[in-house]
């Protein structure tokens, strides 16, 4: 089922709904659609945005404002995790999860969701790159996590890439509106995040494999270690940064900040890694199940052109 941005109206007011997949709570079918059908029909106790107490936080996409649509996602998402025996039962536990840093920004329904089924396993999120993530991974210190792509797949199972999208080059000049050429990023001033691990970093890879391709070297003028503060310092002028476009959408600066492509444009793919996946825990389980398919919704969003 595509899902897609709608606005429902009630009376003079407009919800507009964000993407945040699965970012919803797991009520029982027969009250969760009698909430549904409240919501589209009389408004005042309809959805409002994430956090508010409504029984619609960022409901799901492609309802076209049926209640019976939104009701048949809701029980599409219990029957996948319907499917991992045993863990709706678990009383407590823990499930560690890798996840590069800007995956944190648009995979943030993924936990909520988890905890809104799993309200006794506790969640740790571990990661700050990609290459960190798969380092943890082989060592056994994580069981799984997603990760952007090329990594170091030694020692690893990957799973098939699930999401992919681009990264633009962000910056505060209106009259920039060109893609721009490997030769053009490197004779700007230039903030990259993942400073802690350089060219390890998948995007930074791919940036520096450019470079070479016309003989010249790959040094950003500032390295900092979040896209958000990557970000934040392209919207004062002081250097452009490249970024993921969904990750910029999620902390608002597809707003606030012009941006164009690369020429070739930079395409970022994720999946899902992990180093033996038949002993896999259920809860582990549970999250990939979960991150998959928030992955695909997010895939079909931001499907490249």
């Amino acid at each position: 089922m595509p899902v897609r941005r709608i606005s429902v109206r009630f009376g003079p007011r407009t919800v507009r709904t964000v993407l945040v997949a699965f970012n919803f709570r797991a009520h029982d079918e027969g009250c969760y659609s009698q909430r549904l059908d409240r919501a589209f029909k009389h408004g005042g106790g309809g959805p409002r945005r994430s956090g508010t107490g409504s029984p619609l936080p960022a409901v799901l996409r492609a309802s076209g404002g049926r209640s019976d649509t939104v009701c048949l996602c809701h029980r599409r998402h219990l029957t996948v995790l319907d499917s991992v025996s045993g863990i709706r039962d678990r009383q407590e536990g823990t499930v560690a999860f890798g996840m590069f840093n800007s995956g944190q920004y648009v995979l943030s329904g993924l936990i909520p969701a988890f905890r809104a089924l799993y309200p006794n396993i506790h969640v740790r999120v571990i990661g700050s790159n990609s290459a960190q993530v798969a380092d943890l991974v082989r060592a056994g210190r994580l069981e799984a996590g997603v990760v952007a792509l090329p990594i170091d797949a030694r020692g690893l199972t990957m799973g098939d890439v699930l999401w992919s999208c681009e990264a633009a080059y962000f910056h505060t000049k209106p009259a920039l509106t060109e893609p721009v050429t490997i030769e053009g990023l490197l004779q700007r001033p230039l903030v990259l995040p993942d400073s802690g691990w350089a060219q390890n970093d998948p995007t930074r890879r791919q940036l520096s494999e450019r470079a070479q391709t016309v003989g010249m070297p790959f040094i950003p003028d500032i390295e900092v270690e979040t896209g958000a503060a990557a970000l934040a310092i392209a919207a004062s002028g002081t250097a452009a940064a490249v970024a993921s476009v969904p990750v910029a959408e999620a902390l608002g600066y597809t707003n606030r900040l012009n941006y164009v492509s690369l020429d070739p444009p930079l395409i970022e793919t994720f999946a899902i890694i992990s180093r033996d996946p038949a002993s896999l825990s259920p809860a582990t389980q549970a999250m990939i199940k979960l991150a998959e398919e928030h992955m695909r919704m997010l895939h079909r969003q931001y499907q490249p052109t």
